[in-house]
């Protein structure tokens, strides 16, 4: 709510003094000082609209945005989840000189759900022999299948539990996404909103000790990444770019009503 009433104060604020500006521009036109009037709207209306695509293009460059919008998707969704559980991002586990960074892993009495998300979007195919295809107006093209991702996790997380104990998921970030094909996948594909559902209604003869599922990870952390930080970046860079784009139409709107102004002067 905070952030919201924020983010309509920027775009409130932007088109204000854009506003001013153009009143004291076409007062300045109606008082027969034309180039006065040209000269403060154009230099005013350029530092204004330079200064906030600089800031934008500074937090571009400072933070990996993709990296900014992943963990920010996956914890909402995850913050979505009920029950008992304990989600983890970006952790590093380190295990008899096996060292690997996991995107997500949520720890519940069910098992410990080794979860690799996929931001892809579009129209997907996964083939027979399990790759992954996207398409394009020209058609299909082979695109990296989360599968990698998930052996890799695999890899660490069976030197820590049980092979029983891990379940592998994919988890779709995006809802516009369509797959055809998931049945030529060997690890279950979850949309965003079913994630819920999914560990719920996951079933297991008997279920495990939470605490001890996440005691035998606990003592493996070897770093964890700064999710703080990370969400405290990401309001920033979209509060800049927020701030950018409101400015730019702004700027636009009373650009043409100052060139219309001029012109039917």
């Amino acid at each position: 709510m905070k952030d919201n009433i924020k983010r309509i104060y920027i775009c409130f604020f932007s088109f204000f003094l854009i506003y001013l500006v153009y009143k004291m521009s076409t007062l300045l036109l109606k008082l027969g000082l034309d180039s006065a009037a040209t000269e403060i709207f154009y230099i005013i209306v350029s530092l204004y609209l330079g200064y906030s695509l600089i800031r934008y293009m500074q937090y571009r460059k400072s933070y990996s945005f993709d990296e900014l919008e992943l963990y920010n998707r996956v914890n909402k969704i995850f913050s979505k989840i009920e029950g008992k559980i304990t989600p983890l991002q970006g952790v590093t586990l380190k295990k008899d000189e096996v060292k690997g960074e996991l995107d997500s892993i949520i720890v519940t009495s069910k098992g410990v759900f080794n979860v690799v998300s996929c931001s892809y979007i579009g129209d997907i195919k996964i083939k027979e022999d399990g790759n992954w295809y996207k398409r394009d107006r020209k058609g299909y093209y082979m695109i990296s299948s989360p599968i990698n991702k998930i052996k890799k996790n695999r890899e660490i997380l069976s030197k820590i539990y049980d092979e029983e104990e891990i379940v592998d998921v994919v988890l779709l970030l995006s809802d516009y996404i369509e797959i055809e094909g998931e049945e030529n996948f060997s690890v279950p594909i979850v949309k965003n909103d079913e994630i819920n559902d999914y560990i719920d209604d996951y079933e297991i003869e008997d279920e495990y000790d939470e605490s001890v599922l996440y005691d035998k990870l606990y003592v493996t952390i070897d770093s964890e990444k700064d999710l703080d930080g990370i969400k405290a970046s990401y309001k920033k860079y979209i509060d800049a770019k927020l701030q950018f784009r409101s400015r730019l139409a702004a700027v636009s709107i009373f650009a043409i009503l100052y060139i219309l102004n001029i012109i039917y002067k």
